[in-house]
């Protein structure tokens, strides 16, 4: 299992409930830019891969930048 969580959604936008989540978990929270926007995001990159213009799912995350790191 992995240590870090990518949060995202519109909840994703409060540092409060971000700290909170790192603090009762244990685990360190990656919170993305736009985070309510991760949907759409999703959408994209899987456009993006049946045009070819992305090799596999894996590539995905690496052009996804994070905002902040909660620990």
């Amino acid at each position: 299992t992995s240590n870090r969580i990518r949060f995202v959604g519109g909840v994703a936008r409060s540092e409060l409930i971000c700290q909170t989540l790192a603090d009762i978990t244990g685990k360190v929270i990656e919170r993305i830019h736009h985070p309510e926007n991760a949907g759409a995001f999703g959408a994209a990159a899987i456009v993006a891969k049946g045009l070819g213009r992305i090799e596999n799912f894996e590539e995905i995350k690496s052009k996804i930048a994070l905002k902040d790191i909660f620990y």
